[in-house]
């Protein structure tokens, strides 16, 4: 069986285009909902259908939703991480480290099956996002777990003194 998720589009016509037997897509999503690149194309999707193929999708919130992929907590911390060890500027490292551990920290905290949604309230927390929506079977965050993101974006410096009082 072929799975042809996330690949390139050219890759996806090639397979489909040499394949007899129907491909699976075992977990891709649609590029009409969010324009990822790793998403599939309705063309692909009625190409797919012709193949007999079948899709099952992804419900990576990054992956369903554009507004939620293309919203940014604040400065990149990560990004700026590999400069420095790549710089070999291990001050800086040090010091960013320590701005990403407690985000790390709240983010990926029991129960872990909650860190996309302990994310989505941090995008929100930084007005990044209106809401924070969850599906079944997952359930509202707490609010006190809701004040200890607020408190680690704080620590991480993404949160003026001003938008953690008003948030």
């Amino acid at each position: 069986m072929v799975d042809i998720s996330h690949v390139a589009d050219k890759t996806f016509y090639d397979a489909l285009e040499v394949t007899r037997a129907p491909v699976i897509a075992s977990h891709s999503s649609c590029r009409a909902i969010s324009n990822s690149p790793r998403n599939m194309t309705d063309d692909m999707l009625r190409t797919l259908a012709r193949n007999r193929g079948v899709i099952m999708i992804n419900y990576n919130a990054g992956f369903l939703s554009e507004e939620f992929r293309t919203a940014r907590p604040g400065p990149d911390l990560q990004a700026q991480l590999f400069q420095a060890v790549k710089a070999n500027d291990l001050a800086e490292a040090r010091r960013l480290n320590e701005r990403i551990y407690p985000l790390a920290r709240a983010f990926y905290a029991d129960p872990w099956s909650d860190m996309h949604n302990r994310m989505k309230e941090a995008l929100v927390l930084l007005g990044r996002l209106p809401r924070a929506v969850v599906r079944p079977p997952l359930v509202k965050l707490a609010d006190a777990e809701i004040e200890r993101i607020r408190t680690a974006l704080a620590e991480a410096g993404l949160m003026r003194a001003k938008a953690r009082d008003a948030a």
